[in-house]
């Protein structure tokens, strides 16, 4: 899955969690009201007097049978429960508040994961995709030529110093790409944790409904209160599980930077791309010839025509890199602390940022190295038609013809 598309699963998925809480809450909420409703209809049933009432008096939470109420002084009134039962449901509903407070302060948290993380990997993956437009050559023949190669001792240091060149851009590119690809499956395992959050939040829907429906169905006050107490504990024991489940969210997640990113791994690469651990510089590039005078006025011309071509190659390169090493610089950095989930520090922000940082300084190394190649070969070219041309002033003039 692309980047973007794995951006837009967690926004997807972010705003299905809050939906998940908003229907938790209004259905919950509803079923509570609608038990406060019903408070107002428990009532005491007394008939105390004789000869009115039965034998040692009447007492009932129910309503008496129609024989009774016939038959007998029978006084009706609101149960002395009532506001006992009030209390109980509101304790129930404040604790109830306190999880959807918890629950929607989380989902804020992961709301913002696409900003916070998406411009860092989207930037990324920008600059790893025009990295894979940058070609370094892996030999003389593969730069388009005019002329006829610089035949030399010194030509197999250059051919050399290609291949370190090409070494160390597949070195830094595979770096950049290990970079989007294992930040990119990281925040798969971030849709994952999402995704049991909102499962979570639908089984505890599920609990608190049937919760409050045996809370409605009692048939007696007492029961009622000891029904909703039972719900007021439910409450507290979910959020306990909620809270639980978000450290062990985080606590993955965390350790996921090192076992999926694998930041250390790909830091370890980058050292490989040249002598302690930075891009190589070209080498026995520019080099004076000998035998003076020894090449016709045509090979010199062709020899002359072939340098320019590797020059303009060259140089083409340094600005390539030069873009890139731009882009990477102006890149989105990840904030202080990469994603809001316990666990986490500002030290995963911290080796990403770094790994980013390395491998900007890698390009601008190859972004120096190219530069210098391409001076070299400007002198080599130089020596080439001072040492080869038949007189100071045509290789003047052939200098300047080629290399302005």
């Amino acid at each position: 899955m692309s980047p973007q598309a794995t951006l837009d699963l967690i926004t997807q998925m972010t705003e299905d969690l809050q939906d998940a809480y908003e229907l938790q809450a209004e259905l919950v909420l509803a079923e509570m009201e609608a038990s406060r409703a019903l408070v107002g209809g428990f009532k005491e049933y007394r008939c105390e007097s004789w000869p009115f009432c039965p034998s040692g008096g009447y007492y009932s939470e129910t309503r008496p049978s129609g024989w009774n109420l016939f038959w007998h002084n029978i006084r009706t009134s609101d149960h002395e429960r009532q506001g006992e039962a009030m209390d109980a449901l509101a304790e129930a509903e404040s604790g109830y508040d306190t999880t959807c407070t918890a629950q929607t302060s989380r989902k804020d948290k992961l709301v913002s994961i696409p900003t916070d993380v998406g411009g860092f990997l989207l930037d990324w993956f920008s600059i790893d995709a025009s990295f894979e437009g940058v070609y370094y050559p892996a030999n003389t023949n593969e730069i388009p030529s005019n002329g006829e190669p610089w035949v030399s001792g010194n030509a197999a240091g250059y051919d050399a110093s290609i291949g370190s060149q090409r070494t160390a851009a597949e070195t830094t590119r595979g770096v950049a790409g290990g970079l989007v690809s294992n930040t990119t499956t990281y925040l798969g395992n971030v849709t994952d944790s999402i995704a049991n959050l909102t499962n979570l939040a639908q089984q505890q829907e599920q609990l608190y409904l049937d919760a409050i429906k045996i809370a409605i169905m009692e048939p007696t006050i007492g029961s009622f209160i000891g029904a909703v107490e039972d719900f007021a504990q439910l409450v507290m024991d979910q959020r306990q599980l909620f809270y639980d489940r978000v450290q062990e969210q985080g606590r993955q997640l965390s350790a996921a930077i090192s076992s999926v990113v694998q930041v250390g791994l790909l830091e370890n690469d980058l050292t490989g791309i040249g002598p302690g651990g930075t891009w190589p510089s070209p080498r026995n590039v520019s080099r004076d010839l000998d035998q003076p005078g020894s090449t016709g006025n045509d090979e010199v011309r062709t020899n002359a025509e072939w340098f320019q071509s590797q020059v303009a190659y060259w140089d083409d390169l340094a600005t390539q890199m030069a873009t890139l090493h731009s882009n990477a610089s102006g890149a989105a950095r990840l904030p202080v602390i990469m994603i809001d989930m316990p666990h986490f520090s500002a030290a995963e922000s911290s080796s990403l940022n770094g790994l980013a940082d390395s491998i900007t300084t890698a390009i601008d190394g190859g972004r120096a190295a190219a530069e210098s190649m391409r001076d070299s070969l400007r002198q080599t070219a130089r020596n080439y038609l001072d040492n080869e041309a038949s007189s100071t002033s045509q290789a003047d003039s052939l200098f300047r013809e080629y290399f302005g």
